[in-house]
């Protein structure tokens, strides 16, 4: 049983795989192993992996394809590591980001997430992520505005992940699995130092808008997001469609969105300063929404 194992799924990226496989190896302890599905690709995943000859690097293949959870909950059960990890076909680890997040796991964390490094197709272009660690006590606060965290940085305890119910055939699978394992107490934290240069090129961003559409409309994500608010904070999210909603600029939005800037600001209070200041980037976002930019 390796200690950490990471966890690529690919679909049809051949031409990028590689970088992200090597990458990730040269972060990885000895004590580990990388494992790829190959999602029924068109492409040749397999001749792009072949110069590799790391014997931590496995490759297995869906005869047709699954879908992103289902392969994401396949990965799990081929594997059997105390720690498993996520990585996508088309970004680059980063030196160092497996041995942190290894120590945060060691610490109390049962998720550990890093900022990254955005970079664009074609543009040399490169700008950081916020370099600020989030607490266990604050990430809550900031899932209840929006998904902050970059699912290839993800490294968790096979354990916690399972507890919560491992992944699910819904849109967006990740932020599906992170409410329903900070529903159930589990402690995910972001570290300060970038695990990942994160690859921006036009189709993802052309399908940004309607992947988000879709998400938001899904009844699972809904479910998981109001039931994550019930355990975790007591009370109904009574501001979830509004939040969800493309509408902005209207005092129907200050009205709804009222309750969640009400409990943002009374639980905020028990957070050290820094940990304040990093929110406040987040609760930005709700005022952008209003009339007047202010929450």
């Amino acid at each position: 049983m390796p200690l950490i194992s990471v966890h690529l799924t690919v679909k049809d990226s051949a031409h990028t795989l590689a970088r992200a496989v090597t990458s990730s190896l040269a972060s990885l302890p000895a004590d580990a192993e990388l494992v790829v599905l190959d999602d029924a690709s068109t492409d040749d995943v397999a001749g792009a992996l072949a110069p590799i000859t790391d014997r931590r690097l496995r490759l297995e293949r869906n005869p047709r394809s699954a879908g992103v959870g289902a392969a994401r909950q396949r990965l799990l059960d081929l594997t059997d590591s105390r720690v498993v990890a996520t990585m996508d076909a088309d970004d680059v680890s980063l030196p160092g980001r497996f041995a942190r997040q290894l120590r945060a796991l060691a610490r109390d964390a049962d998720y550990v997430f890093s900022p990254v490094l955005n970079v664009w197709d074609g543009s040399r272009r490169v700008r950081p992520g916020l370099p600020a660690p989030i607490s266990a006590d604050a990430m809550p606060l900031h899932l209840l505005v929006h998904n902050l965290l970059c699912n290839p940085t993800m490294a968790a305890r096979r354990d916690a992940v399972m507890a919560a119910g491992g992944y699910r055939e819904v849109v967006a699978e990740d932020h599906d699995l992170w409410l329903r394992a900070l529903a159930r107490g589990q402690r995910l934290v972001r570290l300060t130092a970038p695990g990942l240069a994160y690859r921006h090129h036009a189709s993802q961003t052309s399908g940004a808008a309607a992947f988000i559409a879709r998400a938001f409309a899904d009844p699972q994500l809904r479910a998981s997001y109001r039931e994550f608010v019930d355990r975790r904070f007591g009370v109904e999210a009574t501001w979830l469609d509004a939040l969800w909603s493309d509408e902005s600029g209207t005092e129907r939005m200050r009205r709804d969105l009222a309750p969640l800037r009400a409990l943002l600001d009374e639980r905020s209070a028990s957070l050290g300063a820094p940990q304040r200041l990093v929110l406040s980037r987040t609760t930005r976002l709700l005022a952008m929404r209003l009339p007047d930019g202010r929450a």
